[in-house]
């Protein structure tokens, strides 16, 4: 409630709540130990000094701590159903609970919860979900699955109003009424006599996926904060609707959908670019604040997991599919070679597989595209003449995964799913067996988690931990080389280049949930992108030397 600290909750076998303080980054309180599998919903009290939880074990237990002591106050199990929002009361002596198909009213006895169903006197439809709940004044509202409010005096319904023609995902109460925001993609805002007063349609915002998830309504200064189903947040004037940034773009946008997997970095300027399950390819800039700033965006007609530069920066080839059908017009082995020019315009479009595209790279002089996928399959296609085929590679026994050419376009190695890693000649595809015939060249590319010079990245033992992407800064003007990797539990790690051996000293860092899928040096190597899977996160890491502890290591 005083709008600095910030509780957020997590899965996880034992689930641990954090109370943050917004401005520093810092953990204020750290609560776990009662709920179990994960926790679903959360909520302040009034004055800010309790949170009430709800877990996501079989009865949804619920739990109400004093958490500036740490002190769990109450706890009681409550339904099978699963739970959608909790809330305090404005007294703070009772809770209200919602989800699906049932309201409920806690009443806070001391240690003791007891509670109530809600009284609908015939009216109303309790055989749908209840999403959100929010106050006008002392009166609790209810977002239903349906697109109505549900405005109660205690727990009696008092009035049903129609809200929207969805379901009703957010409520967000202030003194003068409150804001709403729905799967049809409006955004209302309600005096505190439920009386519309004022309405924002996000798709004419270029929304890529409208659905309403959260909004958040200052009254005091006219502006709404609005969260989309495509990771995206619009501030909007609450009186019109209008965008309050650049036209057509979100104050901030990430990524959506199922997955996310496609990253390349600009070979010149310090940007990359993403895309990912949700059809969208996003461009980024390296902020001098170290912070993404959005450049661009670009919705790709269907899911994308790989992308990458031409040398020059001209061009941008995005290889399409996915292993999860969206439509029936998806069409996956498809790819796109769009010109990094206003507007995007398509140069090439082919398709030669039936399967997913999982890894593309160009040659370094720009001759050659090699496109890998799930078929196990390399594809490489001479640019020059037409993006005609040039060679088609079968050595691999499943998906492939990383490839990489040699400085000199000739040679290019590659990694699939079962652990292999192999040798072939750029142009005709031709396997080379031995590996030491390769050993004089240099890479214009170190992106192979299974390479002579990374085998240091990988554990000594088989404790699970599988390295999923790395990268190199060959960029380094001093040619002190470092290796990044991800791994598939979400740790990012960062070594001297070459890596030989596991004991070897390294940085991990943490931030991602599950398997990191690239990992990328970019403005040089001033600093490194690491994608999450399924996180759908995009985390920018600052670079920096550490010369002091060079100095220290040397003289020991």
């Amino acid at each position: 409630p005083g709008k600095r600290l910030v509780a957020t909750a997590q899965l996880g076998k034992v689930p641990k709540i954090f109370v943050w303080d917004s401005v520093t980054g810092e953990v204020v309180r750290e609560l776990h130990g009662f709920h179990r599998r994960g926790i679903m919903a959360l909520r302040f009290n009034v004055e800010g000094s309790k949170i009430v939880a709800v877990g996501q074990d079989a009865y949804h237990s619920v739990a109400i701590y004093d958490w500036k002591n740490g002190v769990l106050e109450a706890k009681a199990q409550t339904v099978t159903q699963k739970t959608l929002d909790v809330a305090f009361t404005h007294e703070g002596d009772g809770l209200i609970q919602v989800g699906d198909g049932f309201i409920r009213f806690w009443n806070i006895h001391g240690r003791n919860l007891t509670w109530k169903d809600a009284l609908f006197g015939g009216r109303g439809q309790l055989d749908q979900a209840f999403f959100c709940i929010g106050w006008c004044g002392t009166c609790p509202v209810v977002g239903t699955e349906g697109g109505h409010l549900y405005k109660f005096i205690g727990r009696q319904l008092d009035r049903i109003v129609p809200a929207h023609k969805a379901a009703i995902f957010s409520i967000h109460s202030t003194n003068e009424g409150i804001c709403t925001g729905s799967k049809d993609g409006s955004v209302k805002v309600f005096n505190n006599d439920l009386a519309p007063l004022h309405s924002c349609n996000v798709m004419e915002l270029a929304s890529t996926n409208p659905v309403v998830r959260s909004v958040c309504w200052d009254n005091e200064t006219g502006k709404i904060l609005i969260g989309t189903m495509a990771s995206e947040i619009y501030e909007v004037r609450s009186t019109d609707g209008e965008n309050l940034h650049r036209a057509g773009f979100p104050l901030q946008r990430g990524h959506s959908g199922h997955e996310l997997w496609g990253l390349a970095v600009h070979p010149m300027l310090p940007q990359y670019v993403t895309t990912g399950d949700d059809r969208v390819m996003n461009f980024w800039e390296v902020g001098a604040d170290s912070y993404p700033k959005l450049i661009d965006t670009v919705q790709l007609e269907m899911p994308s997991r790989a992308v990458c530069y031409s040398p020059d920066g001209s061009k941008i080839a995005v290889g399409y599919g996915s292993p999860f059908k969206f439509t029936n017009k998806q069409f996956d082995g498809k790819w796109v070679v769009f010109s990094n020019a206003e507007g995007f315009p398509t140069l090439h479009e082919a398709r030669d597989s039936q399967k997913y595209i999982t890894e593309m790279k160009w040659s370094p002089n720009g001759d050659l595209l090699a496109i890998g996928c799930f078929d196990n399959k390399i594809y490489v296609y001479e640019v020059g003449n037409g993006y005609s085929m040039s060679a088609v590679i079968t050595q691999h026994n499943a998906p492939i995964e990383h490839l990489d050419f040699t400085g000199n376009s000739s040679y290019i190695r590659s990694n699939c799913g079962a652990f292999e890693l192999n040798y072939f000649e750029s142009d005709t595809g031709m396997y080379i067996p031995a590996a030491s015939r390769l050993r004089d060249f240099k890479w214009a590319t170190e992106t192979c988690p299974l390479g002579w010079g990374v085998q240091g990245c990988w554990p000594t033992q088989a404790n699970g931990v599988n390295v999923l992407a790395v990268d190199v800064n060959l960029d380094n003007e001093t040619e002190d080389f470092v290796v990044a990797s991800g791994d598939n539990f979400g740790s990012v790690r960062v070594r001297r280049y070459p890596s030989f051996a596991a004991q070897a000293g390294e940085k991990r860092y943490t931030g991602h949930v599950g398997p990191v899928r690239k990992v990328r040096f970019a403005g040089g190597d001033s600093h490194l992108v690491s994608v999450g899977a399924q996180d759908k996160c995009i985390f920018q890491w600052r670079h920096e030397f550490d010369e002091d502890a060079v100095q220290d290591a040397e003289t020991a």
